[in-house]
């Protein structure tokens, strides 16, 4: 028994140990687990906000870098088409010069102009419409256009502006040609004699071609405008030659790309916002993007969409997972906890087990074990113990007396007083259950109150003449619960003590036999147990009833109680006499031992019967051993059963563990 009793301690000390630190471990998770799903939540939140701004922002950037550097190419091809017609004409104009320094008359002078225009149109630019000037004194024209006699050249604005440029190519200010609805540039150069212009009407519809393709991405839309709002080129046709400066948004788009100077900015245009790019042209001359910021951000939105929600979803798989996971240790947690409650539980019985073992050798203190195990933990709990350690001190109290397995029954239970011989050896008992506890040294407590709970206060107890604090404090509280309950249970040489006797013991006690603190707390528990309840139960006479019409067994169950006197044996060799003995509700009878034969009818039957009206439990007897009888003893509902012959040493020790229990 108590090498069982060492193994079940340490199975449980170390299970109880390892569940214990793993449900802390497991209440911490379960707490922190709705905080860290909190704090996944918020971190990847702000990852995925952080991660999407910044590349919403520098998708924008990018898009708006792109589109700037794809309008410069626009505008680089608008200065490349201007520089050509420049160029174009600066060789025309170098030829003229070569032409009049060398005395050619005006008829050549005007074939020239007239092959220069053929060529020009058919091998160089279909935009280049005409080449004429003002030639030594007189109007010439590629086309052989005749001007009418309100056409003056020498005031037209192709005229002036040659004057003004003193040499250099330059163009004129676009006008819109109602005749042919083209809008026209002129570039014009003075030629050397410092009268004679030379000219080139240049089409601007080349530059429709350009403004196609002022776009990102295939959104938005472009224009080319001079610096006086003339559109010059527009995405949509109906735009071109329209005069922005008249149209007062448009205008104020106008002003705007003025002032930033290329810088790309936010407008609303016809209620929409947009994004303005710009880039000049020359020095007048601006080309144009304007694209909805709807339109520009509405890949980045999707893109950005998408992320978020791929984002979401692995967010939302952490969360699942994570919350498998935490149930699935959850249910593992209770899986090791219900199998530690069920060791603590299988724990607890076998400490009941081997005290009542101990109480078993003396039949008038049953109970006593449990007693002191009881009051103990209530002196604890006074003294401020937590639950654990009340634990421990209940469980030193169920075993403080294992020791007395090593007294003899006889002197145990002697009714009258000891020899010195047999007191020396009623005091080995709290050696005996040092050794027998001492293996478990998980709990050393229960060595502890075994060796010492017969130690006084002042030095003068046993087995080691400990005194005041020298004693441990485990000791020292079953001590006193011990000798309360020694005085409050029945002993073989005589009855429980009054309460008033018990207290005022307990009372002279006090810093002599007992812990003088721990003493005063039992005195406050006598105080308030104003009925006498901490005491044990009254020691009845035990009346049991044989059911059996073999004579020899129920002489035999006589002989075996007739040194007992806490036991009366009555017999009955019948069902109908044993159930006109008993009396619903009473117990009159603490146990019955009945026969499954009997001369008028079934034992199982004559169960049922008294289970209708009594609470004694039933002992069967029976000679059958076959496997089917034994099955229907079993599931009767039979306290127990022995089998004939009935060995007396078993049946008396079945008796008692059936009223015992």
């Amino acid at each position: 028994m108590t090498d069982k009793l060492k193994e079940s301690e340490k199975e449980k000390a170390a299970l109880s140990g390892r569940v214990y630190e793993g449900n802390e471990r497991y209440q911490r998770m379960k707490a922190l687990y709705p905080v860290t799903i909190a704090f996944c939540v918020i971190a990847l939140l702000a990852l995925m906000g952080y991660t999407i701004f910044s590349f919403f922002q520098m998708t924008i950037s990018n898009r708006r870098a792109l589109g700037e550097s794809a309008l410069r190419q626009q505008s680089q091809q608008v200065e490349d088409f201007l520089t050509r017609s420049m160029d174009t004409l600066s060789i025309t104009a170098a030829t003229l010069n070569l032409m009049m320094e060398r005395g050619d008359s005006q008829e050549e002078l005007l074939e020239y102009l007239v092959n220069e225009t053929e060529f020009y149109q058919a091998e160089i630019d279909a935009s280049y419409t005409a080449v004429y000037g003002w030639i030594g004194g007189e109007y010439l024209d590629g086309l052989l256009w005749e001007p009418g006699e309100d056409y003056v050249p020498v005031e037209r604005d192709w005229y002036l502006a040659a004057l003004a440029g003193e040499g250099e190519p330059v163009i004129t200010e676009p006008y819109f040609d109602v005749m042919t609805e083209q809008v026209i540039i002129s570039v014009c150069c003075l030629l050397n004699d410092g009268i004679s212009v030379a000219s080139l009407d240049v089409s601007l519809d080349s530059l429709d071609m350009v403004t196609a393709n002022i776009n990102l991405d295939d959104c938005g839309y472009g224009f080319i405008v001079s610096g006086d709002g003339l559109v010059l080129a527009h995405t949509d046709s109906g735009e071109k030659g329209k005069d922005y400066s008249e149209d007062e948004e448009m205008a104020g788009i106008l002003e705007q790309i003025s002032a930033n100077l290329g810088e790309t900015f936010t407008a609303e245009i016809d209620g929409v916002s947009c994004l303005v790019f710009s880039d000049e042209v020359g020095s007048s001359w601006y080309t144009v993007m304007i694209i909805h910021t709807s339109d520009l951000y509405s890949s980045v939105i999707g893109i950005s969409s998408r992320c978020l929600l791929l984002l979401l979803l692995v967010l939302a798989m952490i969360i699942v997972f994570c919350t498998i996971s935490q149930r699935n240790i959850r249910a593992y947690n209770e899986e090791v906890m219900e199998g530690y409650r069920r060791l603590d539980d299988l724990y607890e019985a076998t400490l009941e087990v081997v005290s009542k073992t101990i109480d078993a050798k003396d039949q008038y203190t049953e109970g006593h074990s449990v007693r002191v195990a009881r009051y103990s933990r209530e002196i604890a709990r006074r003294m401020g113990k937590n639950e654990e350690e009340q634990a421990e001190i209940y469980n030193a109290g169920l075993v403080h007396d294992v020791g007395k397995i090593r007294v003899p029954g006889e002197i145990i239970n002697k009714p009258g007083k000891l020899t010195d011989e047999e007191y020396d050896m009623i005091k080995l008992h709290p050696g005996a259950g040092y050794h027998i506890l001492k293996g478990i040294t998980e709990f050393p407590a229960y060595s502890m109150a075994a060796k010492y709970h017969h130690e006084r206060y002042d030095g003068k107890g046993y087995p080691n003449g400990l005194s005041g604090e020298s004693i441990p404090e485990v000791s020292r509280i079953i001590g006193v619960a011990d000798a309360y309950d020694a005085m409050a249970s029945d002993r073989s040489y005589r009855k429980a003590l009054p309460q008033e006797v018990v207290r005022s013991e307990i009372e002279k006690g006090k810093g002599t036999q007992f812990d003088p603190a721990i003493a005063d707390i039992m005195l406050q528990m006598i105080d308030e147990d104003t009925e006498y309840q901490m005491r044990q139960e009254e020691n009845e006479t035990r009346r049991i009833l044989v059911v059996d019409d073999d004579p020899a067994l129920t002489e035999m169950v006589r002989r075996i109680f007739e040194d007992e006197p806490l036991y009366q044996v009555e017999a009955v060799s019948t069902g109908q006499e044993a159930l006109t003995l008993l009396k619903p509700d009473d117990m009159e009878y603490h146990v019955i031992a009945l026969n499954v034969a009997l001369p008028d009818g079934s034992g199982f039957e004559l169960l049922t019967e008294i289970q209708k009206v009594s609470r004694a439990p039933v002992i069967l007897m029976t000679e059958d051993k076959e496997k089917e009888t034994i099955e229907k003893v079993h599931r009767s509902g039979a306290a127990d059963y022995v089998t004939k012959p009935v060995s007396a040493a078993a049946f008396m020790e079945i008796i008692y563990h059936v009223l015992q229990d």
